[in-house]
Formats: C-alpha cells, sequence, structure tokens
C-alpha cells in the first residue's frame, strides 16, 4: 500500500515539475518572457510544500469531504473548488491550511479554546 501511495507521490510531483516548465510565448514576440517559470533556487522542502493544503477538520456527512483531504493548488483556487461544500458548512475555510503548518495546527486543535477547534467541533457534530 505505500508503494501505492509512492507512486501517486510521484506522479504528482512530476506533473507540476511539467507545469512549472511550460513557456509560453506572447504571439508576435520571438523574445517572450514564459509565462510561468521553475523556481529551480527553491530548496526541496519549498517545491513539495507550495501550493499544497490540507483540510484538518473531521469527515462531512454524505462523503462531500474526507478528513485529512490534500488539495494542490492556490488557496483561492481550493476555496473556488470547495465553493458548495463551504456555502454549506463555512466552518471548512477554517480548517483549511497550508500542508506546512500542519504540525502546529493540530497543536492548536488540541489545546482548544480558538477558532480553529470551534470550528472543528462544530464540524464533528454533525451526521
Amino acid at each position: 500500500m505505500a508503494r501505492v501511495k509512492n507512486a501517486a507521490t510521484e506522479s504528482i510531483i512530476n506533473e507540476n515539475m511539467q507545469i512549472s516548465s511550460v513557456e509560453e510565448t506572447v504571439e508576435g514576440q520571438k523574445d517572450a518572457e514564459p509565462a510561468v517559470k521553475s523556481n529551480k533556487k527553491s530548496t526541496c522542502t519549498d517545491q513539495r510544500t507550495a501550493g499544497r493544503y490540507i483540510y484538518v477538520g473531521p469527515s462531512l456527512p454524505a462523503g462531500l469531504l474526507k478528513a485529512n483531504s490534500i488539495f494542490i493548488g492556490s488557496k483561492d483556487r481550493v476555496f473556488h473548488d470547495l465553493e458548495r461544500i463551504t456555502e454549506q458548512y463555512p466552518e471548512v475555510k477554517r480548517l483549511i491550511i497550508p500542508v506546512s503548518e500542519l504540525t502546529a495546527t493540530k497543536r492548536e486543535l488540541i489545546s482548544g479554546g480558538n477558532a480553529m477547534s470551534a470550528a472543528f467541533k462544530v464540524l464533528s457534530k454533525l451526521k
């Protein structure tokens, strides 16, 4: 099972690398700047966590959103894709965080007394 996850992860990383290396030129201009540039100076960790978000709340009823779902793209794009769900369950917005902040967020959820833990409790009561 771990092998499947690793293959899927490699596939996603390879796909993102291909996207970041695409160069488009403006019509009629020979030396136009690439529309998308790859940042070769960034560290390996930055490339893996940039643009990756995780939902740290409980699974929603009817399988609308599963706990620990990961999304790739800008935060605006993630919220746009989840618009139907966030209209019905606005607390979901508080529980979508960058993967790089997962450890700190889990500590916040455990400690309680903050907006994230309150949103988690509201969604936990749904069934």
